[in-house]
């Protein structure tokens, strides 16, 4: 099938992007080829999980902390439920509060300067917040509108097609299908999928210090 990430945007600052097209990558055991990746941005990305029952400590909405406008700079979330590094699953129409802190510190550096599609302008050394999310149109074309709030300090977002349960840890992957944007308070990326089989996505939350933040996936057919 074919799948098209659109584009992803940090309104902090303009990115190098990358173009990736049509090359399934070496750990996708899906049987499926990728379509292409056009990448605005370049950073932060994340790891891989199967969970398909969302048992992160997380919650919908909250307080604005002090400076955090809608975000509430007091969240706290549960470790990760897995397998492996995924924190949860969020799903169309969710809006997740959460921090990075107590979360994995299995993307850093090394993952980013690896993947073809990050280009890391600053040091990734804090834990993440990772979270599946299944694009799945039922057969008919699907949009994702994903957008990370982060007011409470500056976080970078990461959204990455992979399908094995283990997340990908240093230089040990070859994900050339992703795409990512610089630190900064929000975000977004846009996915397409022509909706013939499901598309599973993992998109990562992170940053050089830990901070609390929002995300939310909205989609249309």
């Amino acid at each position: 099938m074919n799948r098209l990430i659109l584009s992803l945007a940090a309104t902090s600052m303009l990115l190098i992007g990358c173009t990736i097209g049509g090359t399934k990558p070496d750990n996708d055991d899906t049987g499926r080829t990728p379509g292409t990746v056009d990448s605005d941005g370049g950073n932060p990305g994340g790891p891989g999980g199967d969970d398909t029952s969302d048992t992160s400590d997380t919650s919908t909405g909250g307080p604005g902390g002090p400076g955090g406008g809608d975000v509430d700079c007091d969240a706290t979330e549960g470790a990760p439920s897995g397998p492996s590094c995924v924190s949860g699953v969020i799903r169309c129409g969710d809006i997740i509060e959460g921090n990075t802190q107590g979360g994995t510190d299995m993307i850093d550096d090394a993952f980013y300067e690896s993947a073809t599609c990050f280009v890391p302008y600053h040091d990734f050394e804090a834990s993440e917040r990772v979270y599946e999310f299944i694009l799945d149109g039922g057969g008919d074309p699907i949009t994702a509108d994903i957008t990370l709030s982060a007011p409470c300090g500056d976080l970078g977002l990461a959204v990455f097609y992979w399908t094995e349960d283990e997340c990908p840890e240093g230089n040990l992957h070859n994900i050339t299908n992703c795409d990512g944007a610089d630190i900064g308070n929000s975000a977004d990326a846009f996915l397409y999928s022509t909706g013939e089989d499901p598309d599973r996505y993992l998109i990562a939350v992170d940053g050089d210090e830990t901070s609390a933040f929002k995300l939310e996936v909205q989609c249309q057919q």
